[in-house]
């Protein structure tokens, strides 16, 4: 991580600079790369990235056409996913690369000496630097030392993943792609903090938190070579960046955390709703005990403190409703209420069905 060692300081400042813009388009590419997967959770992670263009003051829905490629999603948008995706970011990259790659060799890195005693000016790095090339201890030639030992990083990664893929399979790393079926996606592992973050954020500040959290950071590592002109660049004497990274990583897990155990997310589960023994169910409610789970329920309203923690528990509601009252909730809830409608999802006897087990579902005990 180059924060901490201060790798942005002079003269390297566009070695850091060009570092940030690469990290930049390679989140973006493989965002795009995720999303020409086209399936349902491709739309689904396309659509939440269009909402917060969306969100940008006076602009956002201009942003949104211009990405989509019109008013809706559609081969326009998949055509210009795969250009960049292809042609435009790579090739953007490669440049980028290869005048990182330039500065590297003509600045060279943060050397073990300048970790441990201070640098004042990019003059003074450079006699270090002129210095420590020569050197049998310290100095290494980039061809064919550096380059080699980069390399076989590089190789290692790659045999990881194909290891991965060799002897787990796609089916255990990621999910098969749902082209045909309803089903109720889910941001990946990775963007769980930022989730969480969202959720315990005030609603009158989450435009601020999507907006202005990705833009800020951005912005910050573009500018710590203007702002940061300190002499130490080692760790052990900058306790305060260290400890900054320390809690930002303890953030990141801690949110993580927080995420797979949300009461405010209703996770999917193929699970029936637990009945209890002394349960009788008419045909209609045995129906729709199964419709139930399918159709989400048990993800958002617990029976028997099984399920979700969305909702209301089934079996605690202060007011029973009737069969009919039950038939008009579900098929149109109302407006202030966090549910959607499901009267055009579901057919009258799916509906019937569905309400009978919850009209029964009400006279379960609370725990069993």
């Amino acid at each position: 991580w180059p924060t901490p060692p201060r790798g942005y300081l002079p003269p390297r400042e566009g070695t850091w600079i060009i570092g940030i813009l690469m990290m930049g388009l390679i989140i973006i590419n493989g965002f795009l790369g995720y999303t020409l997967r086209w399936d349902e959770r491709a739309v689904y992670a396309l659509r939440v990235a269009l909402n917060l263009f969306h969100r940008i003051p006076w602009i956002g829905d201009e942003l949104v056409v211009l990405i989509q490629g019109g008013w809706t999603q559609g081969q326009a948008t998949l055509s210009r996913f795969y250009t960049l995706h292809v042609v435009i970011i790579p090739l953007l990259l490669l440049a980028l690369a290869g005048y990182h790659m330039y500065l590297v060799v003509y600045h060279g890195v943060t050397t073990i000496p300048e970790r441990i005693n201070p640098v004042e000016t990019a003059d003074e790095q450079r006699a270090l630097y002129e210095k420590l090339k020569h050197s049998p201890k310290h100095g290494t030639r980039f061809f064919p030392h550096v380059l080699a030992e980069s390399q076989m990083f590089a190789f290692c990664i790659i045999a990881a993943v194909l290891a991965l893929a060799t002897f787990l399979g796609p089916a255990l790393l990621m999910p098969k792609g749902n082209y045909l079926s309803t089903s109720m996606p889910e941001e990946e592992w990775w963007w769980h903090w930022f989730s969480a973050l969202s959720a315990y954020t005030p609603p009158a500040l989450t435009d601020v938190v999507y907006l202005g959290l990705p833009i800020l950071s951005f912005l910050i590592l573009l500018g710590l070579p203007l702002v940061d002109h300190g002499a130490n660049r080692g760790l052990r004497r900058r306790p305060i960046a260290l400890s900054f990274v320390v809690g930002s990583v303890v953030a990141l897990l801690t949110l993580t955390g927080l995420r797979l155990e949300s009461s405010w997310t209703a996770w999917p589960t193929n699970h029936l709703a637990p009945l209890p023994d002394t349960a009788e169910l008419t045909p209609a409610a045995l129906q729709g005990h199964g419709l139930f789970t399918r159709y989400g329920c048990l993800s958002c309203h617990s029976i028997g403190s099984v399920g979700g923690r969305v909702g209301p528990p089934l079996t605690s509601l202060s007011t029973r409703l009737s069969l009919d009252e039950l038939k008009r909730y579900i098929s149109a809830p109302p407006p202030d209420v966090a549910m959607p409608a499901y009267g055009h999802r579901l057919s009258d006897d799916e509906l019937n069905a569905l309400a009978n087990f919850v009209l029964v579902a009400q006279t379960f005990p609370r725990t069993y």
